[in-house]
């Protein structure tokens, strides 16, 4: 099972942590893990083009332990974007029931 741990940010900055693989399918042909991988790339990605995020950690082999930090004055967006992308995760873990995990 993949375990997501998204907790909403904390002022402006946001530990996030996606663990596991999910057992739908073998490696490379799992739906899940495709659907958790693009929501973690475009997530992390768009905070770092456009709020500009400075983030810290590793993601490496379907594991993701990241810190994300914003300008202060970017705090309203990186809540709004969590928000949207927890909303996508929400949404993957409703259609794979028992694949996916999502802890806040």
């Amino acid at each position: 099972m993949v375990r997501v741990c998204f907790p909403d940010p904390s002022d402006n900055s946001l530990r996030f942590i996606v663990e596991g693989h999910s057992g739908h399918s073998e490696k490379g042909s799992d739906p899940v893990c495709a659907g958790v991988s693009s929501l973690v790339l475009t997530f992390l990605g768009g905070l770092e083009k456009e709020l500009h995020a400075k983030i810290t950690g590793h993601i490496s082999g379907g594991e993701c332990n990241v810190n994300v930090l914003v300008e202060n004055r970017e705090s309203k967006h990186l809540k709004l974007i969590s928000d949207v992308f927890r909303y996508g995760f929400e949404r993957l873990a409703c259609e794979y029931p028992g694949f996916l995990s999502l802890e806040k």
